[in-house]
């Protein structure tokens, strides 16, 4: 399983598979969030399965089932209730992790955690040190 770390003991991914929750438990994720409606795709894993095993692995889990004609104020509010920000390690997901993500990001503006020109350009990505200053002799010179 692929996470992000947005920052705050939130990290999100697409949809999980049964053995990902023994792995969150390890990685200290207390709580799943799961944004995605039961049956959108085939195969994947029901809502009560995946609470059952978020508890065998000591998880608590919310289901927020969202999509994207569904999205709402109640949604967002939601989420940001199940997403504290007060040490409570969090993984949310849904199909892609976009879903969750953009929920998480609705809920920050809202509560004026995070403002719009932030929301619209968050930071630029710092380069790789290699590829600021290439190490080997040579490399990019010209003649």
């Amino acid at each position: 399983m692929k996470r992000a770390d947005l920052g705050s003991g939130l990290t999100v991914s697409g949809q999980l598979e049964a053995g990902d929750f023994a792995e969150l438990a390890q990685a200290g994720v207390r709580r799943v969030v799961n944004t995605r409606p039961d049956g959108e795709k085939p195969g994947q894993l029901a809502t009560a399965d995946a609470a059952r095993i978020a508890a065998e692995n000591g998880i608590e889990y919310r289901h927020i089932p969202v999509t994207m004609a569904t999205l709402s104020m109640d949604a967002v509010q939601a989420f940001g209730d199940a997403v504290p920000g007060d040490g409570t390690v969090v993984h949310a997901h849904c199909g892609s992790g976009l879903r969750a993500a953009i929920l998480w990001g609705l809920n920050q503006i809202v509560t004026g955690r995070l403002d719009r020109d932030t929301a619209r350009h968050p930071r630029k990505p710092e380069p790789h040190p290699w590829t600021a200053s290439p190490s080997l002799r040579g490399y990019g010179d010209t003649q």
